[in-house]
């Protein structure tokens, strides 16, 4: 043995195997972390509408049984007044209609609200799809395991439209649920949300 080696120095071959050791530990970590991270945005799912509503207009979101999600939906309100054949002037305030009967009025410029939509069912070789429904049989927004939760608005929707619309909450296939509420007046709407497909 080399002095060298007996002074507690490790020897040149040493350092290479563990340069190389080193080097593996950091290509399975990175691979480790991409394959979660990978994994993870598949479950996880953005999703946004936006638009003016006028007369009355429905805002719609639909979802896979098997995905969670959340949205937060924000009225803005111009602030328009109409003069009544009495001389009065009134503010026109937008209204924010529940299919359950609750009604919101908007006051303020701004209103913000959030609506939570639980996982209701299974899917495990899920391959339907449908769409979110719009005036004249349109369709404006696919709805199937690639965008497992939607949104859309439908802007001055006609009575048909509003009288074929299901019961907001229900499902239908087992597979697909939907959720509505109507805004009667002049409004700028935009959706923002996520859900979570698992």
């Amino acid at each position: 043995m080399s002095s060298a080696y007996n002074n507690g120095e490790v020897p040149l071959q040493s350092k290479k195997q563990e340069m190389k050791r080193k080097a593996w530990l950091f290509v399975i970590f990175a691979l480790i972390i991409f394959t979660q991270v990978t994994i993870l945005g598949s479950f996880f799912h953005s999703f946004q509408a936006s638009g003016f509503t006028y007369n009355t207009s429905v805002v719609e979101i639909g979802k896979m049984n098997y995905a969670y999600g959340w949205a937060s939906i924000t009225v803005n309100a111009p602030t328009v007044t109409a003069q009544l054949s009495n001389g009065t002037l009134v503010k026109l305030n937008p209204i924010i209609q529940f299919s359950n009967g609750t009604q919101i009025i908007v006051n303020s410029t701004t209103y913000t609200f959030k609506m939570m939509f639980p996982r209701t069912g299974d899917c495990f070789t899920c391959s339907g799809s449908t769409s979110l429904g719009g005036n004249n049989g349109q369709s404006v927004a696919s709805l199937d395991p690639n965008h497992p939760i939607v949104a859309a608005i439908v802007t001055n929707a006609s009575s048909f439209f509003l009288s074929s619309m299901p019961t907001s909450g229900s499902s239908t296939d087992n597979l697909f649920q939907f959720y509505w509420f109507v805004i009667e007046g002049d409004a700028s709407v935009s959706i923002n949300g996520y859900g979570v497909a698992y």
